[in-house]
């Protein structure tokens, strides 16, 4: 069995039976509009996932502890010590799930210093991404029922996605809500619990783009916003026109006060913000090795020298709609 998915301009060819089972319904109600039917096309990203589970075989797999340290100095250890914690014991785990053949093979794919920035290790996943053959295996942990709660096998996608638009250099996932209203794309960017959702539903915009990931992408000259199935299963979930982008206009950090307010921000203040408020661990769930947190800040002083961005303070208020359009065409319009 395989599946094929359009997010972004970008096709997926996901293969791996044990991965369409894994899926949770509301996985598959996110993942449905992005279903592509017929063949894979032929550039597409082939994606194979295994799936590894149950509890760890008691044998002694000393090729598989060669690979934990091989794989270590390739990523940065103190992000977050939370993080890297959780990372290493899937690693750890990783040696006795595989067999010492399968070990070997990905102990010597890591001999290869070229290598070593095609390798990404999520919270309990690994990805190994070869750009030029376009293709990625991915090894994930069976999920627990707690976890499956939080759309945890599609997030892999995500974290795909993110390697993808990271390695060309030409896209970002961010924390963020976002909406087409009135033919032009809008981004909030915040923490858990920030006001992004409610900033995009109290807009009443022609479409939400998503509630909590927003995909940026920069082609000919200008920058869009995409639809994608990330979205907190929590909510309402409403994907409309998943394959159609729309033009990115301005970006905001919200925060939540007694009064709508609007301050525009200079891209060195916003990129400082980006750093506090959405950090790599946080925007992806993951760390990623140096050239990809590289990237991933490159590309965000890109936009936000190129979009305006804004501190936008919000009121639950049936009136904030026309008080945030009055704001933001007051700015736009003075440059």
């Amino acid at each position: 069995m395989s599946l094929v998915i359009h997010v972004a301009n970008i096709t997926f060819h996901i293969t791996g039976e044990d991965f369409l089972k894994a899926l949770t319904p509301v996985e598959k109600k996110l993942l449905r509009p992005f279903i592509v039917k017929g063949r894979a096309l032929r550039h597409s990203i082939v994606t194979n996932i295994k799936i590894i589970g149950g509890s760890p075989p008691k044998k002694n797999n000393k090729i598989g502890y060669s690979l934990i340290n091989k794989i270590r100095p390739f990523f940065p250890a103190d992000i977050d010590k939370r993080l890297v914690e959780s990372q290493w014991q899937f690693i750890e785990n990783l040696g006795f799930y595989l067999s010492d053949k399968e070990a070997k093979k990905i102990a010597n794919y890591l001999r290869d210093r070229d290598n070593r920035n095609k390798i990404v290790i999520g919270g309990s996943s690994l990805l190994f991404f070869n750009k030029e053959e376009r293709r990625c295996d991915i090894i994930l942990r069976q999920p627990t029922s707690k976890e499956r709660r939080w759309a945890y096998t599609l997030n892999t996608l995500r974290l795909l996605l993110r390697i993808v638009l990271n390695s060309e250099n030409e896209g970002m996932l961010l924390h963020a809500s976002s909406v087409e209203n009135e033919g032009y794309g809008y981004a909030f960017i915040g923490r858990g619990d920030s006001g992004k959702s409610t900033a995009a539903r109290l807009l009443k915009p022609q479409r939400i783009l998503s509630d909590d990931t927003t995909v940026i992408r920069h082609n000919d000259n200008a920058y869009e916003l995409f639809a994608n199935p990330w979205w907190n299963p929590d909510k309402d979930i409403t994907i409309k026109y998943p394959q159609r982008s729309v033009p990115f206009k301005a970006a905001f950090f919200i925060k939540k006060a007694k009064k709508t307010s609007l301050k525009r921000m200079n891209y060195k203040k916003a990129l400082c913000a980006l750093i506090h408020r959405d950090s790599v661990c946080q925007q992806t769930g993951f760390f990623d090795n140096k050239i990809g947190i590289r990237n991933f800040y490159l590309f965000s002083l890109r936009f936000m020298r190129d979009i305006p961005v804004f501190e936008l303070r919000i009121k639950k208020e049936r009136s904030f709609k026309s008080k945030f359009k009055k704001l933001v065409n007051r700015y736009l319009q003075n440059g």
